[in-house]
């Protein structure tokens, strides 16, 4: 297991979300890994990842918790959860090619919805565990 196995995860994920014609409906192609300056709304962020070993018959795979973001200014919490709901159907239980891995499975874990300080910009955090291991 390495870094490389996020790097790989981050950028199969990022292809399965541009690839959802339910989410891109709502962000058109606005899905990032760091945020341009100026970007419109609404637009998701793939962040935060986290992984641990995952012990499998051909060698040390991975677990790699990643929690993706959904950024709106639509007035009240209908567009983050609209983007959260094509979020979760992109990618749980759906299949990732993930370069140098084989995906195993991608589960959903967990959802917040939040109202930021400004009163008018809202976002959701849903949390996902890809498990990999790598191609022989």
């Amino acid at each position: 297991m390495s870094a490389d196995s996020q790097w790989a995860v981050q950028q199969a994920i990022v292809a399965k979300l541009k690839a959802s014609a339910a989410l891109t409906a709502i962000v058109s192609q606005r899905v990032y890994d760091d945020v341009p300056q100026g970007t419109a709304y609404p637009y998701i962020v793939v962040d935060d990842m986290t992984s641990v070993p995952f012990d499998t018959q051909g060698g040390v795979g991975a677990q790699v918790s990643v929690n993706i973001y959904c950024w709106s200014r639509y007035r009240g919490r209908k567009e983050v959860r609209q983007m959260m709901d094509a979020v979760y159907a992109a990618l749980n239980r759906q299949a990732l090619t993930i370069s140098g891995h084989t995906h195993i499975d991608t589960l959903f874990l967990t959802s917040s919805t939040f109202r930021q300080g400004d009163g008018v910009t809202y976002s959701a955090m849903t949390s996902f565990r890809v498990t990999t291991e790598p191609t022989s």
